[in-house]
């Protein structure tokens, strides 16, 4: 009489090939969603930046005040932390605001939360973009940072003072 099927060893030897590889790939999804999550949070600041860049060269001025009465001086990037201060806790979120002759005017939808997973250091707490030359304020000649940190990885965002936005 003659058997048709498998012995227990080649089951075993199969259900252990496809569980070695599903480990495999899953840890390979794992890592891509982390990479994926940290590029997306830096492009997602470059994008900010270069559009607070357009808006100050452009003189495009938001509507309400203090912006309806002033001059518009820029747009500025304001990083801020849960609780204050940034240097005991970390940057919750950055939002970009009107400056109009020193007066603050929060621009809506702007407010970008950072996700948990991923910590930024910041070398200046604000960039601000001028009118017309749309030069950076708070830039450094060798640039300001932000340095994104998720799971071992970093990604750079430098902002020149010739306005230049560049992810590392």
């Amino acid at each position: 009489m003659k058997n048709k099927g498998f012995t227990l060893i080649e089951l075993i030897v199969v259900f252990t090939i496809i569980g070695l590889l599903s480990s495999i790939s899953i840890q390979s999804f794992i890592d891509y969603n982390r990479k994926q999550k940290l590029d997306a949070t830096a492009n997602t600041l470059t994008t900010v930046l270069t559009t607070a860049r357009s808006r100050a060269q452009s003189q495009v001025k938001p509507s309400g005040s203090p912006c309806s009465t002033n001059a518009l001086d820029g747009y500025r990037i304001l990083f801020s932390c849960v609780g204050g201060g940034c240097q005991s806790s970390p940057v919750a979120y950055y939002q970009v605001y009107a400056v109009c002759q020193t007066q603050l005017q929060s621009i809506p939808n702007s407010k970008v939360n950072i996700p948990s997973e991923v910590s930024v250091s910041v070398s200046t707490g604000t960039f601000t973009f001028r009118v017309i030359t749309g030069s950076v304020v708070e830039a450094v000649d060798a640039g300001s940072t932000a340095v994104f940190t998720s799971y071992g990885r970093s990604k750079t965002v430098r902002v020149f003072r010739d306005s230049r936005v560049r992810v590392e």
